[in-house]
């Protein structure tokens, strides 16, 4: 080794090469024990998002048997009330908005003939668009009257065992009624 004007010893080029590379090798395994923590982090991160995604939809498909169960009444819903009817609430507003689908859907596909032209009238119109007449809409009779379901109040033929609004199981009375 040179000696520098202090008197100490000054590396030589072979010695700071090899400094140089030892820091060089100590850098790279540091990286590699970084990398490795970085992606076993990753995989727990990973494994943690499969799982609560699973636990979710269990949670979910529980909560649909329960519901089921409270809707025909094999479970009772103390407590519960204010999720129930939300629950109802929600089945009301799709079955509603299902119900407008098919009635639009319908309306548009059904035409008829005017009763004084014989021109074509589609389900929901009021007045006959090529004579003017008015539409006489022929209702079918019935032998059964409409009630209210007693979980969500959609009017529903006396004889139901189930709304078909909101699922839920209705009390009939012997004579074929509801309560």
């Amino acid at each position: 080794m040179a000696q520098d004007s202090s008197g100490g010893k000054m590396p030589t080029i072979q010695e700071k090469f090899e400094g140089t590379v030892s820091k060089l090798q100590s850098g790279i395994e540091d990286g590699k024990s970084k990398l490795q923590t970085a992606q076993e982090i990753s995989k727990h991160k990973k494994v943690l998002k499969e799982v609560s995604e699973e636990k979710a939809i269990l949670l979910f498909r529980l909560g649909e048997l329960v519901y089921k169960k409270i809707r025909i009444g094999e479970i009772e819903k103390e407590g519960l009330d204010y999720l129930i009817n939300d629950i109802i609430s929600k089945d009301k507003e799709l079955f509603d908005n299902q119900k407008m689908i098919e009635d639009l859907s319908n309306s548009q596909n059904s035409e008829s003939l005017c009763t004084q032209c014989g021109s074509n009238v589609l389900k929901g119109d009021k007045f006959c668009g090529s004579c003017g007449t008015k539409v006489e809409i022929k209702q079918e009779l019935s032998n059964f009257t409409l009630v209210e379901c007693n979980a969500c109040s959609t009017e529903i033929t006396d004889d139901s065992r189930y709304c078909p609004s909101c699922g839920t199981k209705q009390q009939l009375h012997f004579e074929g009624g509801l309560d």
